[in-house]
């Protein structure tokens, strides 16, 4: 059962899509839902205001929201069977309830830097979804199946589009590297990448390569 966040490219759109209705909206963003469906533009902002405040980045632009019931209406309208889709470069989130402040961490964190999508992935988990990941607690699940392989490796084999056990081991990595470094210094890696140079910015950011802080983030679990 697919459950992925895809973070890409969409395509720009003056009108909303059809069989959405302006539900709401304030200086920062547009609510877009189907007809006579209970949506609340201000827990909206205030999801968004908690994810600012965390990563310290305030969203440059008006986000666009659309809110769905289910995933099947996500995958018609965007192409991506999930729960949710963040267009960054469009500002443009497209999203069931249960994943509004993963896709919100998205849009924020985008703008941030781009590490690329195992970290893209691994924070909106540890930030969005508050450690866990379709309701199971990262760390238990990361245990599993965080064999005796570099970091590196499960990186490089990391796939956004097709969640699974990958999505326990971003999420539990960045998780520690949150709680042993501070989300501060998270950001400060986000910042100084720009989707080529993943490792020279996180071995000059937090002091040691990819490979030797999953050693250090292994023995933790």
């Amino acid at each position: 059962m697919a459950i992925a966040t895809v973070v890409g490219t969409g395509q720009a759109g003056a009108d909303p899509l059809p069989g959405f209705m302006l539900a709401g909206q304030s200086a920062r963003i547009l609510l877009y839902s189907r007809p006579n469906r209970d949506v609340d533009v201000t827990r909206l902002e205030r999801s968004l205001s908690r994810v600012e405040q965390l990563l310290g980045q305030r969203f440059a632009g008006r986000l666009v929201y659309y809110h769905y019931d289910c995933r099947e209406e996500v995958a018609f309208a965007t192409g991506h069977y999930a729960d949710g889709v963040t267009f960054a470069d469009l500002a443009e989130v497209h999203a069931v309830d249960r994943v509004t402040e993963h896709e919100l961490v998205h849009a924020v964190a985008w703008q941030l830097g781009n590490p690329g999508s195992f970290f893209q992935e691994g924070l909106a988990v540890a930030l969005g979804d508050r450690g866990k990941w379709w309701g199971k607690d990262v760390n238990k699940a990361a245990r599993k199946v965080a064999v005796e392989t570099g970091l590196s490796a499960l990186i490089a084999r990391f796939n956004a589009a097709e969640p699974g056990d990958g999505y326990f081991v971003a999420g539990s990595f960045v998780s520690w590297l949150v709680e042993h470094h501070g989300i501060a210094r998270v950001g400060e890696f986000f910042r100084s990448c720009d989707g080529a140079n993943t490792g020279a910015a996180f071995a000059r950011v937090f002091g040691q390569t990819v490979d030797e802080a999953g050693t250090s983030w292994r023995a933790t679990l």
